[in-house]
Order: structure tokens, then C-alpha cells, then sequence
């Protein structure tokens, strides 16, 4: 039933959360429930695409009650962990709104786990039923194999989200959700070890939908129901917070989602802006790098597009002067941010002259977002802590002795950042990242960036390797432009002349091949570090 008062409101105050001082929209809403009640105005129009599947809200809305009511038949209730183990789809998109807007929790596994990482976070989660496609399945059951007393029954992700039209199997949202109830689980990266569970409310997840859309003006009551629809590339997964930012905005605002038929691929992308004229696309650098270098870019109609947002890695400004000229139609409005998991979405956004003016700013803060810098430095570099409602309730299964969120809220988001006198933000390193020769700290992304100038040079990946004398030393991972050369010398004297000379590379690795990632876009360092030659050249040891 839908309310009789918006619940958007503009006006900020100071509240509490969970014992924590933060700030707070007055009025709001109070779950993904209420989120979804929002898309009954939409009714008609498209909402998920993917290949030649197309889905209107009211049947998207239609199958989520359907498989709220399979699940209640499967008893399944408020506060249950359900994990979804699958890649991006509309049944994904199904599965995941019965399941959070029933009251249960939603664990939004990783599609490209490998087995280890899928018995470890059902150890850890101990869900009452995992939904999964035919390929999670299958991981499912090799990862289940040693495990004892927590091998949920999984269930086909199609079956789940089949809609039908027996009143019996529709169950209602139910009206008994509060802010403080957990919604879903999402899981870090885990470059280093398995990933973190972390807990994420409804009141996060609403507080981050507001903030975005209230800058965006896109609030309900801003938007015309006869007005254009907007049409986003989702070739992020929808297992990370960017994915279920992107599928929640989308559901209150009445976006039509477009998915990649599979794995990221630069060619699909530029064939499906011209096809399904996409207006808006979010991408971290290196899915944009990647479409930015294909072949095929300049040969299809790109004019529809309106926005490239970037975010969830550094943004090289050299990327995005490439981004805009390539698409020419977001010159001025090239966007990007900052964010992360545990703080609940994005924290910080910028875009048009700001980044043209400053392209280091990250953006700044939403109307919710606290920042501030921890021990700041001569420059004002320290680390960065933010507080919000959408923050993170902590990590699942950690003592409180090791949350990085304090007694008052705020969330230690172990990067390093300045914030100029303007109020934006500037990420400039992520702690762990920092490379140390001699007593002299390195940012590796200073490296990256520095290298990233060159011609030749497509992708670059600084890193700490051990030096007997120095404990580290400077290597460089280098990717080089099709048809172009480049070797250490002539790099090495590159930088030279643009860094100090403790931080110019020593170590070369010329790799033919893309770097490793994390499902999330970033380089996965660890790989490389584990694999670096034992001389330098391209072939790993």
C-alpha cells in the first residue's frame, strides 16, 4: 500500500544511530520495502534488459511477490540469511528484493569466488537457503563438500523468480521492518585473506539512495512520470555496493537497467550504448580504460550518452581527458567519487568544472557525510574517517576490539586523503598501499599516475618489493599501447623527471597481458607481487 505522505525529505538534522551521533533526513523512509513501493508508479515502463529479455517494473514487482511468497512457503522469515550466489540477471535482481523486502537478509556472494572463499562465507553467514544459478550451484556443491552442519538447500535462482499468478504463492512486503534491521551482507575484496561479511542496514541503504538522489535532484516527488527515462549500463556486479546502489536508485527513480549478456567486455559496452541508447554508464578506470583502447571505439552512435561516472579505484586525470574526448556528449559532465562497502555506498561525489577545475577531487562530501582527517600531516594527508548513517554496522563475526568503526560512529576508512579548503575530498592512498625505501614513504598511486602520463604506457601498478638494503624497493608493473615501445631506461628516465629520486622504479615487469583484478576493478597487487620475475622482463617465476 503506498503511503499517504512522501517520505523524502530534504531537511537535515542531527540524530542518532545505534547509539551514534550522525546526520539524519527528516522525514525518510525506513526500508528496501518502502524503496520498492516507490516503483508502482512506473508501472509500464521497462525496467531490466539483458539481451532480449525485457521486464516492466509491474512485472519485476510481480515476480518479487511470487518469491516472497516461496520463500515463506520454504519458511523463510524476518531476520533469515539468504545467500544469492549468481551472476547479474533480473532473477538476481527478483531474488534479492524478496528477499530484503520480506525481512529476511540477503548475503550477496560472490560470483567469481573460488570454492575456498564460498565454504568460507558459509561458515561464516550460516545462511537457511542459498538461490543460485546453474554455475553457482555447481561451485556451491564442491565448496560444501567438507563443510558440516551449514550446507543450506540451494535453490535454482529461476525457480525463485518465476512469477505466477496464484494468489496463494504472493506474499506481501511486510510492514514490520525497522531502520536498524539488517538488510543485506556484502563482502569486501579479499586481495590479502577471505573476505569480510560486512552488515549493512536498511536505514544504510536508504540514507545512501536520499543522499544520491537528492543531489542528483532526482527525489520522487522532483521527477515527471510522462518525463524521458534514463537508461544506465549495470556492467558492475551486482553484488557489490555499487551494483545494489545503482539497482536501488533505479527502482525509486523508474531507470531502465541494462546488463551485460556475461563478464565485462569492452565490445559489448560500446555495442549496447549504441543499441539500447544508454544515458548513463558507472564504471571503475579499468573497465572504462578498457573500452577507451577497443578497437571498435568510433565505428557505433554513442551520442546517447549523458553521464560516465567513475569511481572505486584512482582516476587517472589522463583518463578522464580521454573519457571526454571519446564521448563527446559528456564532455562537461564526466563524473566521479569516492566510496567504499563499509561506508554504506558513496561518500563523496564531483563532476563538470569541479574535476576540470581540480581533476584530483574526488568530490564532495553528500549532505549526510561527516569527514574528516585523522592526524594530518604537513600537507593535511592522514587517514581519513567518515561518518553517516549508511555506515556499515561492522564486520560479521569480529570482536568489536577489531571493528574499524569507534564508539561515535565514525568508520576508519584506511585511505589516505586530503581535504582541501574547498571541502572536496582528495584520495590519495590506500594505507596498505604506501611503499616504504629507506625510511621515505612512497604513494604508490603518485607512481601509477606519474607513469600513466607516458604515451606508451596503457596501464601502470606500483609496488613495494623487499631490498636488502632500502627494505623496499620501487617495482613497476607496465602494460604498453598496442603498436607502441617503450623499456626501462626510457621510463625510469620519464619519471626521473617527474618524481623524487628515492621514488622513481628500479624493478620492471613489461607484462603483454591485462593485470590482474578483484572482482571489484582493482589491480589485485598481491598477484603480481607473488608472481614478479626474479629478473626483470615478462615471464613470472
Amino acid at each position: 500500500m503506498t503511503r499517504a505522505q512522501p517520505a523524502w525529505g530534504t531537511t537535515v538534522v542531527e540524530g542518532e544511530v545505534a547509539g551514534h551521533p550522525c546526520r539524519l533526513f527528516e522525514p525518510r523512509c525506513a526500508s528496501i520495502a518502502e524503496l520498492a513501493e516507490e516503483a508502482e508508479r512506473w508501472s509500464e515502463r521497462v525496467f531490466l534488459v539483458q539481451g532480449d529479455r525485457r521486464l516492466t517494473f509491474s512485472e519485476t514487482l510481480a515476480a518479487v511477490g511470487s518469491a516472497r511468497g516461496r520463500l515463506t512457503e520454504l519458511g523463510i522469515g524476518a531476520g533469515d540469511r539468504v545467500m544469492i550466489l549468481a551472476s547479474n540477471s533480473p532473477e538476481w535482481v527478483v531474488a534479492f528484493l524478496a528477499v530484503t523486502t520480506l525481512g529476511a537478509v540477503a548475503v550477496a556472494g560472490n560470483r567469481w569466488w573460488a570454492e575456498p572463499d564460498v565454504a568460507h562465507a558459509l561458515r561464516l553467514t550460516q545462511p537457511r537457503l542459498m538461490v543460485a544459478d546453474a554455475r553457482g550451484a555447481e561451485k556451491s556443491a564442491g565448496a560444501t563438500r567438507d563443510l558440516d552442519g551449514v550446507v543450506p538447500p540451494i535453490l535454482d535462482i529461476g525457480e525463485l523468480a518465476r512469477s505466477d499468478d496464484e494468489p496463494a504463492r504472493t506474499a506481501n512486503a511486510t510492514n514490520a521492518i525497522a531502520e536498524a534491521d539488517t538488510a543485506y551482507l556484502l563482502f569486501t575484496s579479499g586481495t590479502t585473506s577471505h573476505p569480510k561479511a560486512v552488515v549493512l542496514s536498511h536505514r544504510s541503504a536508504v540514507a545512501n539512495v536520499h543522499n544520491l538522489l537528492l543531489v542528483a535532484g532526482q527525489l520522487p516527488h522532483q521527477l515527471d512520470a510522462d518525463g524521458s527515462q534514463r537508461v544506465s549500463l549495470c556492467a558492475l556486479p551486482l553484488f557489490h555496493i555499487s551494483g545494489v546502489q545503482t539497482l536501488l536508485q533505479s527502482l525509486v527513480t523508474g531507470n531502465r537497467l541494462v546488463f551485460l549478456s556475461g563478464r565485462f567486455e569492452a565490445g559489448e559496452v560500446l555495442e549496447l550504448i549504441e543499441r539500447e541508447r544508454i544515458t548513463h554508464w558507472a564504471a571503475v578506470p579499468a573497465m572504462a580504460a578498457m573500452v577507451l583502447e577497443h578497437s571498435d571505439l568510433g565505428k557505433q552512435d554513442l551520442s546517447s550518452l549523458q553521464m560516465l561516472f567513475m569511481g572505486g579505484a584512482p582516476v587517472p586525470p589522463e583518463l578522464v581527458e580521454r573519457a571526454r574526448e571519446a564521448f563527446p556528449t559528456v564532455r562537461h559532465t564526466v563524473g566521479r567519487g569516492y566510496g567504499s562497502t563499509e561506508a554504506g555506498g558513496t561518500v563523496a561525489l564531483g563532476g563538470g568544472r569541479t574535476i576540470e577545475e581540480q581533476p584530483t577531487r574526488d568530490g564532495l562530501p553528500l549532505p549526510l557525510a561527516e569527514v574528516r582527517i585523522e592526524n594530518p600531516g604537513p600537507t593535511g594527508e592522514g587517514e581519513l574517517l567518515v561518518r553517516s548513517p549508511a555506515v556499515m554496522d561492522g564486520y560479521l563475526g569480529l570482536p568489536p576490539e577489531e571493528q574499524p568503526v569507534d564508539a561515535d560512529g565514525w568508520l576508519r576508512t584506511g585511505d589516505i586523503a586530503r581535504i582541501d579548503d574547498a571541502g572536496f575530498v582528495h584520495i590519495t592512498d590506500r594505507i596498505k598501499d604506501i611503499i616504504i625505501r629507506g625510511g621515505e614513504n612512497i604513494a604508490s598511486t603518485a607512481v601509477e599516475d606519474c607513469l600513466l602520463r607516458h604515451p606508451a604506457v596503457a596501464d601502470a601498478a606500483a609496488i613495494g618489493l623487499p631490498h636488502p638494503v632500502w627494505g623496499e624497493e620501487v617495482g613497476a608493473a607496465i602494460r604498453l599501447r598496442p603498436g607502441t615501445r617503450a623499456d626501462a631506461d626510457e621510463l625510469s628516465a620519464f619519471a626521473a623527471e617527474r618524481l623524487p629520486g628515492f621514488a622513481v622504479p628500479t624493478r620492471w615487469w613489461f607484462r603483454p597481458d591485462p593485470f590482474p583484478m578483484t572482482e571489484s576493478g582493482k589491480v589485485r597487487k598481491s598477484a603480481l607481487k607473488a608472481g614478479w620475475p626474479a629478473r626483470d622482463g615478462a615471464e613470472p617465476r
